[in-house]
């Protein structure tokens, strides 16, 4: 039944999972930080959080050490799902890892309590399908919170978060150039995420630019009650 539902979507390779895994999430997890920590703050402990394409589960992790108890990851990568559950063994050892994809969510409707993702849209063949399914997993009255790097960053906000991985300084340079083309050429600016982020169900949207940031970031909450 997995491989029905991948079927037409390509997953990391295992180079691609393990260069993501110890060198960009770092910056990609100061990144959520710094955009979720007003909402996580003014949630319960026992709000059940999914991480949509969770990657090696460093975000997890960080929820984990804040006392979040009730965590979810889903990812397409295999080995990605292995990280994230080793990662999470000794924190939070009740934490879901699954391997699926962001288009068929493997919950029912209306359980989960806040929906993350970051970074992980521009690679979902539907963004609009993947956004909706999101937004179905997710309880009335729900937050979602979706990252991406935004494709008209600027250059020193590139620079910033490219300092902010974990390279080693020779190499910076290389990879600001491969982020610059590669993965923010790949990814959405703010027309595109105003195409697919247009839910009925979501209240209080946002759709802005994250301040010295190259991101772009998109919220909002599922009504309580269709009017």
């Amino acid at each position: 039944m997995l491989n029905v539902l991948l079927k037409g979507q390509t997953a990391y390779s295992s180079p691609e999972a393990w260069f993501y895994d110890f060198f960009i999430a770092k910056g990609v997890v100061d990144l959520m930080d710094h955009v979720t920590l007003p909402i996580f703050t003014s949630l319960s402990k026992e709000n059940r959080l999914l991480d949509v394409g969770c990657g090696g589960g460093h975000i997890l992790v960080s929820l984990a050490k804040r006392g979040f108890s009730s965590l979810s990851g889903i990812d397409l990568c295999f080995d990605q799902v292995k990280r994230a559950k080793k990662r999470l063994q000794s924190i939070q050892p009740h934490a879901e890892m699954i391997q699926g994809s962001a288009l068929y969510l493997p919950f029912p409707s209306n359980i989960v309590d806040t929906v993350i993702s970051v970074g992980s849209i521009k690679h979902w063949p539907n963004a609009k399908q993947g956004v909706d399914e999101c937004i179905r997993v997710l309880k009335p009255g729900g937050y979602i919170i979706i990252l991406e790097i935004d494709r008209g960053c600027r250059l020193d906000d590139a620079m910033s978060f490219v300092d902010r991985c974990g390279f080693p300084k020779f190499v910076k340079p290389i990879f600001l150039a491969i982020f610059r083309t590669w993965v923010a050429g790949h990814a959405f600016d703010l027309d595109d995420a105003r195409q697919f982020f247009i839910d009925p169900l979501l209240e209080d949207k946002t759709i802005e630019r994250l301040d010295k940031t190259p991101a772009i970031v998109m919220s909002g909450k599922k009504i309580k009650e269709i009017h």
